[in-house]
């Protein structure tokens, strides 16, 4: 979406902004600036490899370590997180429709203005804003089905951070705890238990307000897709 002609893509570049994601460039204004690992990479280097090492020596903003962090942002969303899918696994319709950070317009433009701001000076939110103000601009809650195989192990382990959280129930399954470092634990074994888990929180608080990410390599038929919600952006919010 990024690279090739989309809405998102010709939207940026009217801001002079475009993203090379396989080349790992950051373009804006015709100025190079590369998209690097803060804790990763030498920035130095990365400056050379995008022959913009000029523009890091005469440009105090870019050695500022907001600025790193802001562009280690946008390598991990790119790089890291595999442009995974981010969804709701459940959840009450209001808590969702309140988490207003992709209501507006699609977050990555937060995150590319954090990068802006400190080449340009430009205010907070104008990607955002502008996003928001397009014609026929519309946020929609979507739900649809998933296999649990489809969703990348994170999902499901983070939710038990600790070895000591399913211990007694790992251990009668026959599993110890240096199993549960090296990650050799059967995926079925934590998929059963997120299961149990978020059935017995939706009883108990009557919804499981839980995110979940969908690996990359997914399809999901559009056809099969269900509209929960459609709202035009600049009307009056809605559960006022």
């Amino acid at each position: 979406m990024l690279e090739e002609e989309t809405t998102l893509s010709t939207f940026l570049f009217s801001y002079g902004i475009s993203i090379n994601v396989s080349e790992k460039k950051f373009i804006y204004k015709n100025q190079v600036f590369p998209i690097y690992s803060y804790r990763k990479n030498n920035i130095e280097e990365e400056y050379k490899r995008c022959n913009s090492y000029d523009l890091y020596e005469t440009n105090p903003t870019l050695k500022d370590d907001y600025y790193h962090k802001a562009m280690d942002l946008l390598y991990l969303k790119l790089y890291y997180d595999d442009c995974e899918t981010e969804v709701f696994l459940d959840g009450d319709l209001k808590k969702i429709y309140d988490y207003d950070s992709v209501r507006y317009s699609p977050e990555i433009l937060n995150t590319i203005e954090n990068i802006v701001k400190y080449l340009d000076n430009v205010p907070l939110f104008y990607l955002q804003d502008s996003w928001a103000k397009k014609e026929n601009c519309k946020y929609y809650i979507l739900e649809f089905d998933v296999p649990f195989d489809c969703f990348v192990n994170s999902t499901i382990h983070s939710t038990f951070d600790r070895f000591w959280e399913i211990s007694d129930i790992a251990e009668l399954f026959g599993y110890t705890e240096w199993q549960y470092e090296d990650g050799l634990i059967d995926n079925t074994f934590f998929n059963n238990l997120f299961i149990l888990k978020n059935l017995i929180s939706k009883i108990i608080e009557d919804y499981a307000h839980t995110f979940g990410q969908i690996a990359s390599s997914t399809i999901i038929d559009g056809h099969k897709i269900r509209t929960i919600i459609e709202h035009d952006v600049k009307e009056k919010t809605l559960y006022d």
